[in-house]
């Protein structure tokens, strides 16, 4: 298993969500690693056509599919980004996609080498 993995996914409940199935958990890492990859720039070009509602959405998707891996900090930011997105809350907006950039970026990293391992 990658390094740091355990800091970014809580394994243990997501396994006792899916029955123990590790093959369907890898399949599960490898699709969000690939999903939400680029998820930075895909935000990045909503917000620049203003299409905010479509920057909600794509934070309440990211939102559901880290909750499901176990990833609670992703999670929860892209939750709270998804509030300030429907708040207009600017100067939140900016801070917390960088930091979804950043928790997204570890995520995708772990999920791809979880995915791939033996």
């Amino acid at each position: 298993m990658e390094p740091g993995f355990s800091s970014v996914f809580e394994l243990e409940p997501t396994l006792r969500r899916i029955n123990g199935n590790v093959a369907l958990l890898k399949k599960l890492m490898g699709s969000f690693a690939r999903h939400y990859r680029t998820i930075g720039d895909d935000l990045a070009d909503l917000l620049r056509r203003q299409d905010y509602a479509g920057a909600e959405m794509l934070c309440h998707r990211l939102a559901a599919a880290a909750a499901q891996l176990g990833a609670i900090k992703l999670s929860e930011t892209a939750g709270n980004a998804e509030q300030a997105l429907k708040d207009r809350s600017v100067a939140d907006i900016d801070r917390l996609l960088s930091e979804i950039e950043r928790l997204v970026a570890q995520a995708t990293a772990a999920a791809a080498a979880y995915s791939a391992a033996p």
